[in-house]
């Protein structure tokens, strides 16, 4: 069952077994953790929490509201792990990263099942468009890893001849003005069936674990393309 921290009384959520946590800004609500007696309290960290933050405070020109969550959000961050009976971890080097030495590794994973009845969504105007897909994530490095991409399709575009490359560019993001080749789609309910419809996945980061959007593209006979560097080649 999903719940939403804020919303859910006290009460139900000691009602439960397990309560389990993939996101550390929990924000006023955040006492509740301090009185939840009965479940096991499990958090996953995905990203890499406080690298993510200064580069976000440093490029990203955050207006004060947003710097103000981001230093509260580090504030919190070295007492989290505190409120829980168990940390985990898609890789061990996120977790090396986050300074979580204990954290279990539990690898990302999917049921291929639920993706047998996406419906791919062809954004094609002629057949001369190729179609790739990308996904930023929340945090600071969004704007690192999304650059790069937009560098690759402004260089093949003029590169190429007889053919476009259109790119799609979900998530969070910090820009928005779309141009002739480029579109920023923001979150989507349908980015799985816009995924399904592309020609590539392309990941503007070098890491070598698998994200659940590479899992997802796989699922549905997506190539994927990222970066790498001479001490990473994926």
């Amino acid at each position: 069952q999903v719940l939403n921290l804020s919303e859910t009384p006290l009460c139900v959520l000691n009602s439960f077994d397990i309560l389990h946590f993939s996101n550390f800004y929990f924000g006023k609500d955040t006492w509740k953790l301090l009185f939840v007696r009965h479940p096991k309290k499990i958090l996953t960290v995905h990203g890499w929490v406080c690298k993510e933050t200064f580069y976000m405070l440093k490029h990203a020109k955050p207006n004060l509201k947003t710097t103000t969550g981001a230093l509260v959000g580090l504030a919190f961050w070295n007492v989290a792990v505190l409120l829980f009976d168990a940390l985990t971890c898609p890789s061990r080097r996120t977790a090396d990263e986050n300074g979580l030495r204990n954290a279990k590794i539990i690898r990302n994973g999917i049921f291929l099942e639920d993706y047998s009845h996406i419906s791919p969504t062809n954004v094609r105007l002629d057949q001369n468009q190729v179609i790739f897909t990308t996904y930023s994530s929340f945090g600071g490095l969004k704007d690192l890893t999304i650059t790069r991409v937009l560098r690759v399709v402004e260089r093949l575009n003029q590169l190429a001849e007889g053919q476009r490359v259109i790119l799609l560019v979900f998530g969070a993001l910090s820009r928005t003005s779309n141009t002739k080749w480029i579109r920023f789609m923001g979150y989507s309910e349908d980015f799985l069936s816009f995924l399904g419809g592309s020609d590539l996945f392309i990941m503007g980061y070098n890491f070598p674990e698998l994200g659940y959007v590479m899992l997802e593209s796989a699922a549905l006979g997506i190539p994927v393309a990222k970066f790498a560097d001479k001490n990473n080649v994926d």
